[in-house]
């Protein structure tokens, strides 16, 4: 799904100055104007936020001709000349501001041939591209000379720029008559067009206003104005990899059946892209979807029912007509599972999806018009026996169709293997003379092997001056990536990819936390990398760390802290180690966190004063005894600890966890155990020691309340063998009791010196003994 949200939401955007910014970014941009650089030709931004300053930089993901900054930068402002070439490809793009205080959130900017513009209430020449804010009940206007049989396109781009303005447009005639409007439009996420032939030569009027009167803001927009050619949505909406796809209008005011060609790189494993057409669009345009199986468009209406072939496959189509209903055969086998998705909604159609799967005969076999994340349909359906095909049907709800009602069909094969990459962060600024190291997680589908984790540029190549390093283990969620830099390392955009080993195809890039969001899932894979000279001086290193750690127990570890002479720093660890689930009542609901005392943590958070200290480790009781990845973070923190001005890495250290005891049980883990007195149930079982440790042991439930007192046995240090009988005190409640486990522990359970065997899940039924005598 991931996939598809970057390969279509062409216009769907992010407003930067809406999004919580990580908290360790120092680079900020509160405000940019204008939203839009015009091709071949100066554009000058002016750019409010804080640490700016002369040495900063515009990264954007296309080639820039020249940039300077103009007259005297401050930290909190500056204004920029930047030239583009003509070449560049019309669209709505993620750029950023890198100095040596680091790089930005992403800003959204509209790239095309217009000349942009402040607001005016006069249009002097067109084309153009006017910018302003629209908020509260503001109402703006402005003028301009037409001529009878011109083909005016008036084209707010708001929403898609990330701004939060729901604009409605009017337009008006030289007799003040409306000749047009329009109010947020579906296809446009949210923004506003209106197109007509002027039907005289004078002054025409153009209004904007918010479509409650009480517009939110940020309300930036950009209004495009002219005879301008468009285009929301292509046909197929996605290509595959390394062929050549011949791409019509899907949605547009070009001439009907107007076509070009697009081959997407086969090294390129970006999941959209903007396609160069012949054509001067204007943005935003549409994103192209890219994947690496076939992508296939609607028969010509009146053909019979379209067969794929068989799956990973896709196929772009419109419900032209009224209750129409598209109808594609795929063939299967039994036992197959596939996930199959609709989408609909995401790229801006109007349809409220309907998808079916159907047997030869026409029989339902599953049906599905809303998935549980988006109002687009998905199903996940498992072929049945003595079944060699089925038929995969799509329709509106309330069979409506049209030129808008355009749709991508997509068939997963869940049993190929698979994973996706996503990150905590999307700012990479490692300082001059450490490390950066980010934690990566995969999402594994049928593929557990190893994962080689790299950073590479835009185009999937190395980058100069940029070490990078790191893997997620075989079978595990998470692993660990390094980065340095040296003084070649420019400031860039940049990719963090995981790739399968042995099958180079199988290669993926992670995201960022904005894919949380859909809106936000076009630029999720761009990330913002500058090497930071500046702030104060913070680092944090290991000093000759041992390689392995007891299960349950503590390990003291010397540190190097080097901290600035004011300011609290606050130490943490990151780690490959996947945290369990516990449940936890946040705002009096029961919800599932991560129960942080079973993982690798630090026993205290407060950084020690000395240059060389020693912190305690404490590993998790219960996780499996394998190698982790671990780093420290020291965090500097804002006088009122609220804020993370600053933070440094550690280079990862793999630490190898092993247990002083195991756990066996020789009797079921299932018993009756007595509230009283009489024959009461009992555990048996075995203790293992590693070489080297002796000592007694003590066997104990856990996870009883207070009305069961946790019975328990010990076992000397000579012996291996133990039984446990069960029982509580007269009167405890008769009853089942979860989420109780058997134990072993040597020592005092909260000393450092303190050893957990593994835990071993029993079930334990109270029933009532008789009273003592």
């Amino acid at each position: 799904m991931t996939l598809i949200r970057l390969c279509v939401a062409a216009t769907v955007l992010y407003a930067a100055t809406c999004l919580a910014l990580p908290a360790m970014a120092e680079v900020q941009v509160s405000s940019l104007t204008p939203r839009g650089l015009q091709t071949g030709a100066v554009t000058k931004l002016g750019i409010r936020g804080q640490g700016l300053g002369p040495d900063a930089v515009l990264l954007a993901p296309f080639a820039i001709a020249r940039q300077a900054v103009v007259g005297a930068a401050k930290a909190n402002q500056l204004e920029l000349e930047v030239e583009l070439a003509p070449q560049v490809v019309p669209g709505v793009y993620s750029v950023r501001i890198a100095s040596p205080d680091g790089v930005s959130a992403p800003v959204l900017l509209a790239v095309d041939h217009l000349p942009q513009q402040e607001w005016s209430e006069k249009v002097d020449q067109m084309p153009v591209a006017l910018h302003g804010q629209l908020t509260g009940s503001q109402i703006l206007e402005t003028r301009l000379q037409g001529k009878k049989g011109m083909s005016l396109v008036v084209d707010l781009a708001g929403q898609r720029l990330g701004s939060k303005v729901q604009p409605v447009v009017r337009l008006f005639d030289t007799q003040n008559h409306e000749l047009a409007w329009s109010p947020p439009l579906q296809r446009l996420h949210g923004d506003a067009r209106c197109s007509v032939v002027l039907p005289a030569d004078g002054e025409y009027r153009v209004e904007l206003r918010d479509r409650f009167y009480r517009g939110p803001a940020p309300g930036y927009f950009r209004l495009a104005i002219g005879e301008l050619q468009t285009a929301d949505v292509w046909l197929p909406a996605s290509v595959q990899r390394g062929e050549a796809t011949q791409l019509t209008s899907g949605i547009s005011n070009l001439p009907a059946g107007s076509q070009f060609s697009l081959t997407a790189p086969a090294n390129d494993q970006a999941s959209q892209r903007l396609a160069a057409t012949p054509w001067p669009l204007i943005a935003p345009t549409p994103r192209v979807g890219v994947s690496d199986h076939p992508e296939l468009t609607e028969q010509p209406a009146g053909a019979s029912r379209q067969v794929l072939p068989a799956a990973p496959v896709a196929v772009s189509g419109r419900l032209a007509a009224i209750s129409e209903t598209d109808e594609y055969e795929i063939p299967v086998t039994a036992g197959q599972k596939l996930r199959i998705t609709l989408f609909a909604d995401r790229i801006g159609s109007p349809i409220d999806g309907v998808l079916m799967v159907r047997g030869e005969k026409g029989n339902q076999l599953a049906r599905n018009d809303d998935s549980e994340t988006e109002s687009d349909p998905q199903l996940d359906f498992t072929a049945p026996k003595n079944v060699d095909k089925v038929v995969l049907a799509v329709q509106d709800l309330l069979r409506r169709g049209g030129e808008d009602y355009v749709y991508r069909l997509q068939v997963e094969d869940l049993s190929r293997p698979e994973f996706d990459l996503s990150l905590e962060t999307d700012q990479i600024t490692p300082p001059a003379t450490g490390v950066q190291v980010l934690r990566v997680a995969a999402n594994r589908r049928g593929y557990n092997g190893p994962i080689d984790l790299a950073l590479t540029d835009l185009q999937g190549n190395a980058l100069p001056g940029i070490t990078a390093s790191g893997q997620i283990a075989a079978g595990m969620k998470y692993g660990l990536l390094q980065v340095t830099a040296s003084s070649e390392a420019l400031a860039s955009l940049v990719r963090v990819q995981g790739q399968n080993p042995a099958d180079p195809q199988l290669t993926r890039i992670a995201v960022g936390p904005l894919a949380s969001d859909p809106a936000l899932a076009v630029m999720a894979g761009e990330l913002g990398f500058a090497v930071r000279t500046a702030g104060p001086a913070l680092s944090i290193a290991w000093v000759d760390p041992p390689e392995k750690l007891r299960l349950g127990g503590v390990l003291p570890v010397q540190i190097a802290l080097v901290r600035p002479a004011d300011g609290e720093v606050r130490l943490r660890l990151i780690s490959s180690l996947e945290a369990p689930q516990k449940t936890e009542k946040v705002n009096n609901v029961d919800t599932q966190v991560d129960d942080l005392d079973q993982t690798i943590r630090l026993q205290s958070e407060k950084a020690p004063t000395d240059a060389e200290a020693v912190v305690q480790i404490a590993g998790p009781a219960n996780a499996t005894p394998q190698a982790y990845a671990v780093a420290l973070v020291a965090e500097l923190l804002s006088t009122d600890k609220k804020t993370v001005l600053q933070t440094a890495y550690s280079s990862p250290q793999t630490f190898s966890f092993e247990r002083a005891l195991t756990l066996k049980l020789t009797s079921k883990n299932t018993l009756n155990a007595l509230a009283g007195e009489g024959e009461t149930g009992e555990l048996t079982g075995q203790i293992t020691r590693d070489a080297g440790f002796e000592g007694p042991v003590t066997v104990a439930l856990k996870g009883l309340i207070k009305e069961y007192p946790a019975p328990s046995v010990e076992v000397p240090a000579d012996a291996s063998e133990f039984t446990l009988p069960v029982r509580f005190p007269f009167g405890a409640k008769a009853q089942d009791l979860a989420n109780i486990s058997l134990q072993a522990i040597a020592g005092e359970p909260k000393s450092p010196e303190a050893q957990f065997s593994n835990s071993i899940d029993v079930k334990i039924k109270v029933v009532a003994g008789t009273k003592p005598k």
